[in-house]
This record gives C-alpha cells, structure tokens and sequence, in this order.
C-alpha cells in the first residue's frame, strides 16, 4: 500500500513538472541553435501524443483503482467474519476510493492549471521544425 501511494506521488510529481514547461520563441537565434527557431505548434493537426498520453495514464489509473476495489469487495465478502480480514478488505476498499479520488482529482488540478495558463491538456500539441 505505501509503495502504491509513493510510486502514484512520484507519477503525479512528475506529471505536473511536465506540464509546466512552457514554449518560449526567441526573436534572434543564436549560431548552432538555428533549428530551433524553426520550432513552431501546428494550429490545425498536428502531434497530440502528450494528450493522449495524459487521457491514457487517467484511464490506467481509474481501471486499477476500480480492479483493487473490486478486489477488495472480494476479500470483504469471503473474510468469513475473521476480524483482521475484514480489517484488511476495508483498507483495500478505501486506499481503493481514495486513489479513485486522487485520480479524478489529479486530472481536474492539472487542466484547472492548463485553463489558467491557456494549455488544452487533452489537445497539448508538441513543437514541430517546420
């Protein structure tokens, strides 16, 4: 349970300083970074792959918190009684509900962030030479 919890605050730290990055354009460039001036996001297409990745990370999250919940359910059920069964089918169910929780709470900060700066997360393109 407490690698669980450490390993999903590592992901969401690290997903959040990811995100924050923000696209600079520089007005002259510098000799041997000539490529990157011609960095530029694509209005119309273009990449979305760190979209998608956010939405399927999101997905994995809720689809394994859901798995462990009903896991729980399961051990709750056939526990027989036995008080630290019981005991221990109830702190699945809730370390279930709360990384549900978190998930869905992770997912709003982040696009609550990106609505503040003008990102779209689930439309964030990444810079293309062109």
């Amino acid at each position: 349970m407490k690698r669980v919890f450490q390993l999903s605050a590592a992901l969401l730290t690290g997903l959040v300083v990811f995100l924050q990055v923000q696209i600079v354009h520089a007005d002259l460039c510098a000799p041997g970074f000539e490529n990157l001036c011609k960095l530029k996001v694509e209005e119309s297409g273009g990449n979305t792959i760190v979209g998608k990745i956010v939405t399927f990370l999101f997905i994995i999250a809720i689809v394994l918190a859901l798995i462990y919940l009903i896991y729980g359910g399961i051990k709750y059920i056939t526990s027989g009684g036995d008080k630290t069964k019981v005991d221990s089918a109830r702190s699945h169910i809730i370390a279930a509900i709360v990384g549900l929780i978190l998930a869905f709470l992770a997912y709003f900060i982040i696009n609550i962030i990106g609505y503040m700066f003008g990102i779209n997360i689930s439309n964030l393109k990444i810079p293309q030479l062109v």
